[in-house]
């Protein structure tokens, strides 16, 4: 005999109840799995003054990338959007997408960022703020990767950034070029002092899992964010408060003053210019 509708859909209730619960429990424990804070602390913070401030009212973002692997413009386009919130350059934003680099260069040593740097870099003379940036295909597991002036040799004494293209890709509706203009703008955090604060970090990321400082996308923050990533393929692009604090302590940021907003230029070493 066929089984009664009412029964069945009874069932399919239960069923559809016990998966919502099922999955609200995961989120609350999830949640209360974030990572805690390991300060506060009386240890000075780390602020680039030299990326930040208008004492020097310029900026040069230098990228160079192994041939084949190139930033997307649209990536490049919240890069220059985020920093001109975010630092105070009255100058301009200059992002120069310059040489490129035959694949073979780069045989996935951390020595060779230096060499690589060395031999292609290209900072200016007239004591500009300075980011060098290297696109390449992959290092180890890591997404972007950042080294403070001084880190990798004593000569290199400007800031640099890697991006790792290889581990970089579309994920559900979070495109390609969100999570690479993520990962910039994260390793500009760093580059600019972020995160140094004990009393909202650990491990040298911020525990606001809101924040793109965070340590990337894990179990925690995806079902934090399940919703806006699914419907709306959301990913955190900017600072939070706290970091903002850490930058500009109460000041607005800089962007959020139309007198105070820079020009961000994009070129590329071939004289194409981005619209």
């Amino acid at each position: 005999m066929d089984e009664h509708p009412s029964a069945a859909d009874g069932r399919y209730a239960r069923l559809v109840t016990v998966r919502f619960a099922a999955w609200v429990t995961v989120l609350m424990c999830s949640c209360g799995a974030f990572r805690h804070p390991t300060g506060p602390s009386e240890e000075p913070l780390i602020r680039n003054d030299k990326l930040l401030d208008r004492n020097l009212p310029r900026l040069i973002v230098e990228i160079d990338h192994l041939s084949g692997i190139e930033p997307r413009p649209g990536a490049l386009a919240l890069l220059g959007e985020r920093l001109a919130l975010y630092v105070d350059k009255p100058g301009g934003i200059e992002i120069i997408v310059d040489d490129v680099i035959p694949a073979e260069a780069w045989d996935g040593d951390r020595r060779t960022f230096g060499k690589l740097a060395r031999r292609y870099a290209n900072p200016p003379s007239d004591g500009s703020g300075y980011v060098y940036v290297l696109y390449l295909s992959s290092y180890k597991r890591f997404r972007g990767l950042s080294f403070q002036p001084g880190s990798l040799r004593p000569k290199i004494d400007y800031p640099m950034a890697g991006m790792f293209m290889d581990k970089i890709h579309p994920m559900l509706w979070v495109t390609g070029v969100r999570q690479e203009g993520a990962v910039l703008v994260h390793e500009f955090g760093h580059l600019m002092g972020l995160v140094t604060e004990p009393a909202h970090y650990v491990d040298g990321h911020c525990t606001n899992s809101w924040c793109l400082m965070y340590d990337g996308l894990d179990t925690r923050s995806v079902l934090l964010h399940a919703l806006p990533t699914l419907l709306a393929g959301y990913l955190p692009t900017r600072y939070c408060g706290d970091c903002c604090r850490d930058l500009w302590l109460d000041a607005p940021l800089p962007g959020h003053r139309p007198e105070r907003r820079p020009v961000v230029l994009i070129r590329y070493a071939d004289d194409r210019m981005d619209p």
